[in-house]
């Protein structure tokens, strides 16, 4: 289980237990965005689409209405997921994702996470070939199965994305192995 705080303004990529009470920044994964990296890598997300290196993994419609598209490139040993929205308005605000290992040695999962003034919270997970389903629950009580994509042969990971009301925490993620038990964190 990870549990976690809002954290607004930055994209941070970590993966980390954090209790209730606890209001600072989270440690920094191994390979993980300092909110300073996590501009400088919004800046090099925007060059990388223009070039066409980003490649499309999946798209989504979140429950507003804003639509989403998940873009990858690099590979297990630098993998760059960067997620963006287009609001049902038509504007489009704040790309965010992070670069770095797929998944840290010894670990099953690394979670990036942020949100923009006038954008959806943005929750992507990157998960071990081990792990079959990420479920998340909100501090609403909604409880949310995310779909898998990409081949984690090829990424080094499978990617998640949760897209959610600006309001609202994440409160738990649970990884589910293949038997569908719960899996912790680390390997």
């Amino acid at each position: 289980m990870i549990q976690t705080r809002r954290t607004t303004g930055h994209t941070h990529q970590h993966t980390y237990n954090l209790d209730d009470h606890d209001r600072v920044d989270p440690p920094m994964a191994e390979g993980g965005c300092s909110p300073a990296a996590a501009d400088a890598h919004n800046a090099l997300y925007s060059w990388m689409k223009v070039g066409g290196v980003m490649v499309q993994l999946a798209t989504g419609t979140a429950a507003d209405g804003t639509t989403w598209e998940l873009d990858v490139s690099g590979g297990a040993e630098d993998l760059h997921t960067m997620v963006s929205q287009k609001r049902p308005d038509g504007r489009t605000p704040w790309g965010g994702g992070c670069g770095g290992p797929a998944v840290p040695p010894g670990r099953r999962v690394t979670v990036s996470m942020g949100v923009a003034d006038d954008a959806m919270r943005t929750f992507i997970a990157r998960v071990s070939a081990d792990v079959r389903a990420v479920v998340v629950t909100l501090s609403d009580g909604t409880r949310e199965d995310l779909i898998l994509h990409g081949d984690p042969a090829e990424l080094g990971a499978r990617v998640a994305v949760l897209l959610y009301d600006r309001e609202l925490d994440v409160h738990r993620v649970d990884l589910l192995g293949h038997d569908g038990q719960t899996l912790p964190e680390e390997q």
